[in-house]
């Protein structure tokens, strides 16, 4: 299977990349904006499927940011998406969590309905919109948390002022299920592998804090941290994130792919054995 990865530099695209012998192009190599740099790529390499690993990430600055974070994350996914349908190539797309509101408290199915709190969230769910209108036959993968050895995300951000601070404040009242990024990508390329559509939930097994996530993160690392509990609405992030958006993995226990996936904590634990920290 030909496969072509549109943000290979980011923890997921390069794990695409890496696990499915892909083909990786940068941001330095495609602006993803530039639609026809995109169209070029695709007829010049020919895929059997099109990986779109690019996002507008920045929760809290895309409240202010609204406009780019519309573009990245909702309008060129979507003509990314109806450039590979009038190709009849399958097509796959990220998305995030935070689709979802403050109304769950049990781990979220594929067919509750969205309701975003932030800029962020509702780019992603328009982006989500977007793609399956255009590709009828896209699969949409809806995932949390996503950690690898490298690039920004919670588990080095932890490690760094770790060994930089004495004392740390994590928000103790948000849940989510945090996702190994070589796991997603794994599972990314099984579903693609099978033809899957529509959209599917890929998160670790279980559900966390932010808090007890951290305190997993120093003892595996052995740090010695004093880590104090907040409240969210203490902690005063710009972007409103939903207190609970556990996903439920209930598409891929129909397919027997959720024991492939351990729990937050076992997934953690691998990450580190296999990343030698």
């Amino acid at each position: 299977m030909k496969i072509l990865v549109f943000g290979a530099n980011g923890q997921l695209g390069s794990e695409l990349v890496r696990e499915g012998s892909a083909r990786g192009l940068t941001r330095e190599d495609v602006d993803v904006r530039d639609l026809k740099a995109v169209k070029k790529a695709i007829e010049q390499y020919h895929p059997d499927v099109v990986f779109n690993a690019t996002a507008y990430n920045a929760v809290d600055k895309a409240e202010s940011d609204k406009d780019e974070a519309l573009l990245v994350n909702g309008i060129v996914p979507g003509k990314m998406a109806a450039i590979c349908a009038a190709k009849n190539i399958p097509f796959v797309h990220y998305s995030t969590d935070y689709v979802f509101g403050d109304s769950h408290a049990k781990p979220i199915s594929e067919l509750e309905t969205p309701d975003p709190l932030s800029v962020y969230g509702r780019s992603k769910l328009f982006g989500e919109n977007a793609v399956l209108r255009a590709h009828p036959g896209a699969l949409v993968i809806r995932t949390t948390g996503i950690y690898s050895p490298g690039g920004q995300n919670f588990v080095n951000t932890m490690q760094r002022l770790g060994k930089e601070r004495g004392s740390l404040r994590v928000v103790s009242d948000q849940f989510v299920a945090p996702t190994s990024a070589s796991t997603l990508a794994k599972i990314s390329l099984r579903l693609a592998e099978l033809g899957e559509d529509g959209i599917f939930h890929v998160v670790s097994q279980s559900g966390t804090s932010w808090y007890e996530f951290a305190q997993a993160i120093f003892e595996l690392s052995e740090l010695d941290v004093e880590l104090q509990p907040v409240k969210a609405t203490e902690w005063g992030a710009p972007a409103r994130r939903p207190r609970y958006s556990v996903l439920d993995t209930a598409r891929l226990r129909l397919l027997g792919l959720d024991e492939s996936i351990g729990s937050w904590r076992a997934e953690l634990e691998r990450f580190f054995v296999e990343s030698g920290e």
